[in-house]
């Protein structure tokens, strides 16, 4: 039987399962973002007077990783389809275009990363993802899977530029007239160095998908960015080859808080 950091079996029971979950307390030690949305919802119940609500159950793609690090990569130069106020559209656009959105169809929305070294995560929030220079980008995803064991960052970045590809592929060979606005791709890795490698990338967020009846082409902001987000991993995978470290973190825009121990 395997321990992971998640919910309670008592709030969700579970057949035949095969996992131990930690209390909240300590998921909330771990990620202080699962304390304010379950904080949120909770407060929303409570306003409503109720105790439960239907909800629609989402896949744990954290549960196979002892120390899962996690960055969560807006994809596309567009988060907006057309049928959203001006002003909702003007602020998406405003925010785009002072990002890495515009120049690389990318941006990083959140980053988790557990170091070694110290015992602790290390986060990236939206703003400071959203402040990141063209030059900036690379450097924060070089952080993000700067391992002690060059041939562990070697492999974690081979399994997702394979995945990637493969993605890019489909997205770009079966649909034709999908829009995929604001919709990520979530990049995950073991960060336990006692752990087998493991990695793992997936696109998500499909709430403002639109299908277009009469296109024919695929959605090219959305393939802009995956083909930037190559790109700039295979130019990762260079300086770990040729032994390169990125820089220190400028400032403490990215937030420590201790692991589980």
């Amino acid at each position: 039987m395997r321990v992971r950091v998640g919910v309670p079996l008592s709030l969700f029971p579970l057949k035949n399962a095969r996992t131990t979950f930690f209390p909240l307390t300590l998921i909330f030690a771990v990620s202080p973002w699962a304390k304010a949305c379950f904080d949120r919802e909770h407060q929303k119940l409570r306003v409503a007077g109720t105790s439960s609500k239907p909800c629609i159950l989402l896949e744990d793609l954290t549960a196979p990783f002892s120390l899962p690090c996690i960055v969560d990569l807006k994809m596309g130069t567009r988060s907006h389809p057309d049928d959203v106020s001006v002003a909702k559209a003007e602020r998406a656009r405003l925010k785009y275009s002072h990002s890495t959105s515009s120049s690389h169809g990318v941006r990083i929305c959140g980053l988790q990363r557990f170091d070694p070294v110290d015992g602790k995560y290390h986060y990236v929030d939206k703003y400071r993802g959203r402040d990141l220079k063209q030059d900036q980008l690379s450097e924060e995803l070089h952080r993000f899977v700067d391992l002690e064991d060059a041939s562990r960052a070697l492999a974690v970045l081979d399994l997702w530029l394979d995945k990637l590809q493969r993605m890019e592929a489909v997205l770009r060979d079966k649909y034709a007239g999908y829009r995929f606005f604001s919709s990520s791709v979530l990049l995950l890795y073991e960060g336990a160095a006692d752990e087998p490698v493991r990695a793992d990338a997936r696109l998500i967020d499909f709430a403002h998908t639109r299908v277009e009846p009469d296109a024919e082409d695929p959605d090219s902001s959305l393939l802009f960015g995956f083909h930037n987000l190559v790109e700039l991993l295979s130019t990762v995978r260079e300086r770990v080859t040729h032994g390169l470290h990125p820089p220190r973190a400028p400032s403490p825009a990215a937030t420590s808080a201790a692991a589980a121990s």
